[in-house]
């Protein structure tokens, strides 16, 4: 769910807190509550999403209804999504166009939680991924470098893991 602080320009004491995704017909109340005729009237305070913890980062006026469908979107994914969500944002940037190229990337998207790159090369090689290198040549494989070559390909390092995006 994402959470709204929108404030009237007209009369600052009027701020409404708005859950989305909503019905449009809701979002059109608080509106006419907050007596903001159109968005040109009215700021976003503040906006969180229950599931991305990326600080998300919204202009000052901005359409709503285009968040409520990004809302939609966002609370439709399962928790595996969400990490590639959040994860490319943390890399990308978090307005709303990132979060609906996030959205859109989805399946040419893989997160691994937990690991950095050079980890991550470590257990690609082990699991055959670049080929049989077979247990005896593993100790003269230089990680570091093929951490570089994916970090250059592709494979970019968060706070919580890596996100490979094609």
């Amino acid at each position: 769910m994402m959470s709204l602080t929108i404030q009237s320009r007209s009369n600052p004491k009027h701020k409404a807190l708005l859950q989305l995704p909503e019905e449009a017909a809701e979002i059109d109340r608080v509106f006419s509550w907050l007596e903001c005729a159109d968005l040109w009237e009215c700021d976003i305070l503040n906006c969180e999403c229950d599931d991305i913890t990326t600080p998300l980062m919204m202009p000052l006026i901005i359409d709503v209804k285009r968040l409520n469908a990004i809302a939609a979107r966002l609370e439709s994914l399962d928790y595996d999504d969400i990490d590639k969500v959040d994860a490319y944002l943390e890399i990308n940037g978090a307005a709303p166009a990132d979060i609906e190229n996030a959205l859109d990337r989805l399946d040419r998207m893989d997160f691994y939680n937990g690991y950095h790159v050079r980890e991550l090369a470590e257990e690609l090689v082990a699991d055959g991924v670049f080929g049989d290198a077979g247990k005896e040549l593993f100790p003269f494989i230089d990680f570091d470098k093929l951490a570089d070559a994916m970090k250059k390909n592709g494979f970019k390092e968060t706070a919580r893991g890596v996100l490979y995006c094609a």
